[in-house]
């Protein structure tokens, strides 16, 4: 696949198939979002490669902050369903890589940080995309709880988590959003 094929083609991929991925491409994806530009040279990006067991333990934190909203206690039919919801979105996909950014106190160089950070993952997920695989960046409070960085090791006074990248072979339809037209967005100064 070419560059400008994999630009135009690569969507967000919502559903997974049961499968697993080869660590060698987890690792190739890795090492093209090294590639990212960065302005000032501050390699600020962190990844971390979480396996299941690990996934297990953010899914059972996911499922306790979901049920402290509550305000009254989850029937066993809603658990169950809270559980497979879960469970879809955390342990489905074959892998998932948390992408982090260094702390700074500057600033302007913090967002240049977090711009290298965004387009690591843009790299990431066209290389993944290229060798055949679909990928989804996902936020939330999940990734910004203590009780997440905890269980990931990472110290949110160096890191920030930017956030999860889930991976794998793509199951059905990938969505495709219209996206706007170019003379929609553009300006042309003289």
């Amino acid at each position: 696949m070419d560059a400008l094929e994999a630009l135009r083609t690569r969507r967000t991929t919502q559903n997974y198939q049961p499968s697993e991925i080869p660590q060698e491409i987890l690792l190739t994806a890795l090492e093209t979002a090294l590639y990212a530009p960065n302005h000032r040279l501050t390699y600020p990006w962190r990844f971390v490669i979480v396996g299941r067991e690990t996934r297990q333990q953010l899914k059972e934190q996911a499922k306790q902050a979901k049920l402290q909203t509550r305000s009254t206690p989850a029937s066993p039919e809603e658990l169950a369903k809270l559980d497979q919801q879960l469970s879809e979105k955390l342990l489905y996909p074959a892998a998932m890589v948390v992408f982090c950014c260094a702390q700074s106190k500057d600033p302007v160089r913090q967002r240049e940080d977090y711009a290298t950070v965004a387009c690591s993952i843009q790299n990431f997920s066209l290389a993944l995309h290229a060798m055949g695989y679909g990928s989804k960046w996902g936020t939330g409070d999940l990734t910004t709880a203590a009780s997440t960085y905890q269980l990931l090791g990472i110290e949110r006074e160096q890191h920030e988590i930017i956030g999860f990248v889930w991976v794998g072979q793509p199951e059905g339809a990938i969505p495709r959003p219209k996206r706007p037209d170019l003379h929609e967005v553009l300006q042309t100064l003289p």
